[in-house]
């Protein structure tokens, strides 16, 4: 007989109160549950260890030092800048001017292709990337978007790339977006489809399922429901392919891979991948 799955009652961020839920996975030490009313997939915070944002996000996590982190994550800048580009063509037929805020935006490469076409500022909670950011001359405060005391109605753009997922009230963040953007302002973002079949097929081994590092775990339904719920219009949703660090692949599959290849392991080259797990959504004020 198959053993029932334990429910439990957490705290949902996109219902916004305790709802029952379903545990599961428990990984790494943490527990990986599903609210039962709504669908969205989480950590559940009260039964899991605490760990401070300083902790995960030093050098080690840009620059090779934990296997759910980056490598070598400056040497991938012309990839990254290139695969900037290709975000900012397919924001264009929705914004192309104003002030453009990216959250999370690591060493800036983003923003240093946004700001050909946009006034841009880049916020950031690592310390030493926000410092690598502004050592190319970027507008980068170091912090937590809410205690920063931004001025409201005054961004065309705000953008989150692989970074919702990371933040402990995507919820509360989304709202504070909201009074940031000028009417009719868009938010752009990219986070894993929990939903896709890739991820249900590899459950809990999926490569986006990595806690403390990645929280929330959104599908297309929870994605466009929380969205709605925070006061966004639904513009754009699809998986495209990206252009992907190589050493990040090698990196990804087993740290040791890139030094086994030897020459080949360091090309600074990118490949376009598509596992249509990863969406990417372009929402509007409403």
């Amino acid at each position: 007989m198959m053993k029932s799955k334990e429910i439990l009652k957490h705290f949902c961020n996109l219902c916004q109160h305790e709802t029952p839920c379903v545990k599961l996975y428990r990984l790494k030490g943490y527990d990986i549950v599903q609210c039962a009313d709504c669908g969205l997939v989480y950590v559940a915070f009260g039964a899991s260890p605490i760990v401070k944002v300083a902790d995960i996000y030093s050098q080690d996590y840009f620059e090779g030092g934990v296997s759910d982190g980056y490598v070598e994550y400056s040497s991938n800048e012309e990839v990254l800048c290139h695969q900037a580009k290709r975000i900012i063509r397919q924001i264009f037929p929705y914004q192309n001017s104003g002030t453009l805020l990216e959250i999370g935006c690591a060493y800036g490469f983003f923003l240093l292709e946004a700001r050909k076409f946009f006034k841009v500022q880049g916020v950031e909670k690592s310390s030493f990337a926000a410092g690598q950011a502004k050592n190319r001359g970027l507008d980068v405060l170091v912090g937590d978007l809410p205690d920063l005391n931004l001025p409201k109605l005054n961004y065309s753009t705000v953008c989150l790339f692989d970074c919702i997922e990371h933040l402990t009230d995507p919820y509360g963040y989304l709202r504070h977006i909201h009074a940031l953007l000028e009417p009719k302002g868009l938010v752009v973002l990219t986070t894993g489809d929990i939903n896709s079949f890739y991820a249900r097929i590899a459950g809990q081994k999926w490569r986006l399922m990595t806690p403390p590092q990645h929280l929330f775990y959104f599908s297309r339904r929870t994605m466009e429901k929380i969205l709605e719920k925070t006061g966004f219009k639904v513009l754009k949703l699809s998986c495209p392919w990206k252009l992907v660090p190589w050493k990040l692949i090698l990196y990804q599959i087993s740290p040791f891979l890139k030094s086994f290849l030897g020459p080949l392991g360091r090309l600074s080259a990118g490949i376009y991948i598509n596992l249509y797990d990863v969406m990417f959504i372009i929402a509007q004020k409403e």
